[in-house]
């Protein structure tokens, strides 16, 4: 399955739809694109390349075109433990929900400025 973003700051800092979408039905995963996925991707889940990189994406396509059903079938089981292990809807319930509980902890203990203060310390422990 191909996923292909611009090089673009947004892009650099979202998880496509789509992406969670191909590893949750097991497919190898061809992207070009730049930003955290590619590292996830890489000779796990598929093969990418950085955003705007024809030629690389064109190498990455015949690589795959050449890999032997065993190699497909690894990168699909990858795609999706990869997949349960972090998009799983339980798993990020429950990850929110911590995250939730050290903001409310962080927010009863300040002081003043309430809710500017609150997210600046949640940014510096949480993330």
């Amino acid at each position: 399955m191909l996923v292909s973003y611009k090089d673009k700051y947004i892009f650099f800092l979202q998880c496509p739809p789509n992406f969670q979408t191909y590893m949750a039905a097991g497919k190898p995963i061809l992207s070009m694109m730049d930003g955290k996925l590619p590292g996830i991707i890489n000779d796990k889940a598929g093969l990418t390349c950085n955003a705007g990189d024809y030629n690389g994406l064109a190498k990455c396509a015949l690589k795959i075109s050449k890999m032997t059903k065993d190699e497909i079938k690894s990168m699909s089981g990858n795609s999706v433990n990869y997949y349960k292990n972090n998009f799983d809807k339980e798993k990020i319930m429950t990850r929110l929900e911590e995250i939730l509980k050290k903001l409310q902890k962080i927010d009863n203990g300040c002081s003043h400025n309430g809710f500017m203060v609150s997210w600046n310390e949640f940014y510096k422990n949480v993330f």
